[in-house]
């Protein structure tokens, strides 16, 4: 549970990052680039481990065995019979990790029945109507009257419109940059990911920020063929259709003013450099906060610890007992240990 809690903390931490400094800068493929791999070190930073001084530790625990009160002993202490009740209560018996478990399962079913019936019914509309090469791209010729949308190396459009109006080059480019950029696998990867984790926020935060930068690299490239202005108009006219799938890329997906002013931003080089000296130290202190700390090795061949009894001071001969941690692992007895640094000698002088 702490390691998921750390994974999920890391991924919101990382979206944020993007959220303030990068979003609004034109670096979409660079932009691409940072969110999959925040999702993927959001994973692997909390398995990472940093080495820390061991002298902090060290001090606290002869701390902690050298306190009078942690290890006085009351002589009159006896032990204490503990009753208990026969009689039942209701569900004491009852597990409910497992109903919790179920629970999840039964969730994380649904999800995946979602994502196979979405995958199937997108294949099936590729396999079940007609395909046209146009401009070097396979177009699925659909019945319905619906927005053009990109699946792999696929582009859906409406069988009527595109026999009636054709299709604009300004629409033709943005999905054909979907495809040629492969931006359907993003949005796979993301929505495999939320099968089992359907609980992880950061996933559907991930999932948005990913769909709208996808739609600013097609939208930059689009306004290369046509005036932004017509194509601005082209965009809200299309606004009407819904978004057939959750796995597809589409223009009518998240049209907000935020994507419309995107069309127009230009990033000033030294804007982007202010903010890329600002993002590494932050970037530095996510890695460093989340990754697990351990305590650096000693190089000393064994750490000795002595532990008083009450009312003695803190003296070399005044414990009363001591005990031995060798590098291995092992813990001995003051007895013990001088029988094995024996041991030890007596091999030396023999090697």
């Amino acid at each position: 549970m702490e390691y998921l809690f750390k994974s999920i903390a890391c991924l919101l931490l990382f979206l944020l990052v993007h959220r303030l400094f990068l979003q609004q800068e034109v670096l979409h493929r660079f932009n691409r680039f940072f969110l999959l791999a925040a999702v993927l070190l959001s994973f692997l930073i909390p398995l990472n481990q940093i080495e820390v001084p061991s002298l902090k530790q060290a001090h606290l625990v002869e701390e902690e065995f050298s306190q009078p009160e942690n290890f006085s002993v009351n002589e009159g202490f006896t032990p204490t019979e503990i009753e208990y009740s026969n009689k039942p209560e209701a569900f004491s018996n009852w597990d409910w990790s497992k109903l919790l478990w179920g629970i999840y399962f039964l969730i994380s079913l649904v999800f995946l029945f979602r994502f196979l019936r979405n995958f199937q019914l997108l294949i099936s509309k590729i396999n079940s109507n007609i395909q046209v090469n146009y401009r070097g791209q396979t177009l699925i010729l659909l019945p319905e009257n619906t927005l053009p949308y990109s699946f792999l190396k696929y582009i859906f459009v409406s069988k009527d419109g595109f026999e009636s109006e054709g299709l604009s080059d300004a629409v033709f480019e943005h999905e054909r940059v979907h495809v040629v950029e492969k931006h359907s696998w993003d949005l796979i990867f993301v929505e495999l990911l939320l099968i089992p984790l359907w609980f992880h926020p950061g996933l559907y935060w991930l999932r948005h920020a990913i769909r709208l930068n996808h739609e600013f690299i097609a939208d930059r490239s689009a306004i290369q063929r046509t005036e932004i202005t017509d194509y601005q108009y082209e965009l809200i006219r299309l606004a009407q259709s819904g978004t057939p799938s959750a796995l597809v890329s589409t223009l009518n997906y998240s049209l907000t003013k935020k994507r419309i002013q995107m069309m127009t931003k230009t990033s000033k080089p030294i804007h982007v450099a202010w903010k890329f000296l600002a993002v590494v130290p932050i970037l530095g202190l996510i890695y460093y906060g989340f990754s697990e700390k351990v305590i650096a090795q000693s190089d000393k061949r064994n750490s000795e610890v002595h532990i008083y009894s009450g009312g003695n001071e803190r003296s070399e001969n005044t414990y009363d007992l001591a005990f031995y941690l060798d590098p291995s692992g092992k813990i001995y007895q003051e007895g013990e240990k001088n029988q094995k640094d024996h041991e030890l000698s007596e091999l030396d002088q023999w090697l």
